[in-house]
């Protein structure tokens, strides 16, 4: 679980970055199999690029808090996954969906 805690968040506002290296869908299948192979759990997060090609982030070796933000159901959720374009490539990041006080769970719905 991952709580907001020093600030308010206003909605629209950049929370965290989900890490880790940037995969071609095909890889990321790949690496779950292996996974699921060696009993190891995993956060891969497969998305479509803004260009249609599949693309998957490994988060299963990261330690930064984007990977452990909890699913919701939708009406619950108070951020959402977004492609941020940088030069190096796409990233994954979560934006607050409202405003949300410290000491606040964030959820996200995976749709």
């Amino acid at each position: 679980m991952v709580f907001l805690l020093r600030w308010k968040s206003n909605t629209g506002l950049f929370l965290l970055e989900y890490p880790g290296p940037l995969l071609t869908a095909e890889e990321g299948s790949k690496r779950e199999e292996q996974y699921e192979s060696e009993k190891l759990g995993s956060y891969l997060y497969f998305f479509k690029c803004k260009d249609g090609s599949k693309m998957c982030v490994d988060a299963t070796h990261e330690v930064r808090y984007g990977k452990f933000v909890n699913d919701s159901l939708a009406s619950l959720a108070n951020c959402q996954m977004k492609q941020v374009d940088l030069d190096t490539g796409p990233r994954l990041c979560l934006f607050a969906t409202r405003d949300i006080i410290a000491g606040t769970e964030l959820r996200l719905f995976f749709n």
